[in-house]
């Protein structure tokens, strides 16, 4: 199996989540949700901005951060906070 067909597996899988989330399948969320699926450990937003610019075009601040509310919501990914540091996020392994 080459490169390609690997990415090309991992992409519809990243697809195939957002659809059974019932959410709109976007660049931005395919990205977004790759880069924290693909981590070890848990990220910040501008941990996860900075992963984007590798990926694809440049997407904004106000786009990372509608993304991971709404990736949040749907049960995607988890979000961990405490006190005063950047929220840090990673990917919610469902059973």
């Amino acid at each position: 199996m080459n490169y390609l067909n690997i990415k090309n597996q991992e992409a519809a899988k990243l697809y195939e989540l957002l659809c059974d989330s019932n959410l709109q399948v976007t660049i931005a969320r395919l990205v977004i949700l790759g880069i924290i699926k693909q981590s070890e450990d848990e990220l910040t937003a501008a941990q996860i901005m900075r992963h984007t610019a590798f990926r694809t075009a440049k997407i904004s601040f106000g786009v990372v951060y509608a993304t991971l509310n709404t990736l949040e919501k749907a049960g995607l990914i988890e979000r961990f906070k405490q006190g005063r540091e950047q929220a840090r996020y990673a990917f919610h392994l469902r059973s």
